[in-house]
Parts: C-alpha cells; structure tokens; sequence
C-alpha cells in the first residue's frame, strides 16, 4: 500500500467523519433526556402504550415460530417494566422493581442473543430486531435516571411529598425542640 497525501486526507475525513457522528448521537441523546425531563406525565404514557405494544408483538411472535422461552422472557421484562411506571419518573435503582427489570432486561437479552447466535441473520437484522423487543424501553428508563432530580420538590410525587419531609419552621434541618436560640 503506497501513503499519498490522498490515502491520509480520506483517512484524516474518516475519523473526522466518526467525530461528528458521535457528537451528533451524543446531542440527540441529551436533547431526550431534556425532552423525558420536561415532559414526564407524557412520557410515562408513551412508555406504557410501549410496552403494551411490545407485548402484543411478542405474542405475534408466536407465529413467525420464534423460541418460546425468549417470547416469554421477553414477555416478563416487559410486565416488569410496566411495574416500574408506578412510580416514573421517581425510580430508585436499589428497589426490587429495577433490580427485577434489570435482570429481566438482561436475562432477556441473552436469551435472544443466544438464540442469534446459533442462526444465520445479518448483524443488521438481529440489532434492529433487539432494539425494538429489548432495547427500546430499558433505554428510555435509562435516560430518564436524569428526570427525576430536577424535578421541584413538592409536585406531588414520591418522595418528595411524604409527611415526615415538613420543615418545622424554625431554620432547624432535624431534631430539637422547635424553639429558637436567643
């Protein structure tokens, strides 16, 4: 292979050409994550007509003559994922609701790519395939980690409204009496 300046322009606009890409996809991502910020109420709707969409594509899975155990996988960490909308967008990573929907999500995902493995589809096929049956709504949930702290304490939402948050009054932040130093 002879180096011209031509060969190291192309490579020079490749990598220039990755940059962008990745600049691009890392604006669009924020510009979601604001979006799921500012539009809560909204977005849980639209998660939960997701995820109720999903699995009536997993039972039409049925079928295409798809595993049964990764429909039913599939099936679980998507009712999973509707348990996780009582409380959206307040979602604590440590409550036995995440931590199920993220070993749904995961158990889930290894049993499809487990079951690609064996077949012989394009790349493009089983990613476009995951991204819709797997993928999609674990990664709203995850953009949305970044919601629940700017919301304003005091909407009416967990756990910012729970009667033992009151301030008392008097400046203190915790225990005493209620009554001022003179």
């Amino acid at each position: 292979m002879k180096w011209s300046l031509s060969l190291l322009l192309v490579y020079f606009g490749f990598y220039l050409f990755i940059v962008f890409v990745s600049l691009s996809i890392a604006c669009g991502l924020y510009y979601l994550a604001e979006l799921i910020e500012e539009f809560t109420v909204t977005t849980k709707r639209i998660l939960g007509y997701t995820c109720r969409a999903i699995l009536v594509v997993h039972a039409l899975l049925l079928i295409d003559r798809l595993p049964f155990h990764c429909l039913v996988l599939g099936f679980g960490a998507h009712i999973s994922y509707i348990r996780l909308l009582k409380r959206f967008p307040y979602m604590q990573l440590s409550s036995p609701e995440s931590l199920t929907a993220v070993a749904a999500c995961l158990v889930s995902s290894a049993a499809w790519l487990y079951h690609w493995h064996k077949s012989y589809y394009t790349v493009e096929y089983i990613l476009a395939f995951m991204l819709v049956t797997s993928w999609c709504v674990p990664f709203v949930f995850f953009l949305s980690m970044a919601g629940d702290q700017a919301v304003l304490p005091g909407a009416g939402g967990y756990p910012y409204s729970s009667p033992d948050r009151r301030d008392s009054g008097n400046g203190s932040s915790g225990g005493g009496t209620g009554k001022k130093a003179a």
